[in-house]
């Protein structure tokens, strides 16, 4: 995976492994997007404890006076094609949608009890 992106099976890959980011010929726009593979427990509470409540990003830090949450529909809603490219199966999809509904229900939670949910 290289240094640029230290955290192994934090990011959604391809069914042999191999890491998934965004390629302007199959959608044309956030070129090099990586999506957060919340299947991954420790990607999840990465992403809650240190993404969204951290000091250094998150709502934590005295500059952040809010934050909210984009692209939560479900795996694929937002860039057409993208489960055809990863040839996932239909548990694969599943399994990702639960961790992230649960995942983004934590990051909630964390924000409005900190009355930093926008």
């Amino acid at each position: 995976m290289g240094s640029r992106y230290p955290y192994k099976g934090y990011w959604v890959a391809y069914r042999n492994g191999t890491m998934w980011a965004n390629r302007p010929a199959c959608y044309g726009h956030c070129m090099g997007q990586l999506i957060w593979d919340f299947r991954n427990q420790s990607a999840a509470d990465y992403f809650v404890d240190e993404v969204v409540g951290g000091e250094k990003w998150g709502i934590g830090n005295q500059h952040v006076d809010g934050m909210f949450l984009d692209d939560i529909a479900g795996l694929g809603t937002e860039l057409p094609g993208l489960l055809d490219d990863l040839d996932w199966t239909a548990q694969m999809v599943s399994d990702w949608n639960r961790a992230a509904n649960e995942t983004v229900r934590r990051a909630r939670a964390l924000m409005l009890g900190k009355k930093k949910y926008k």
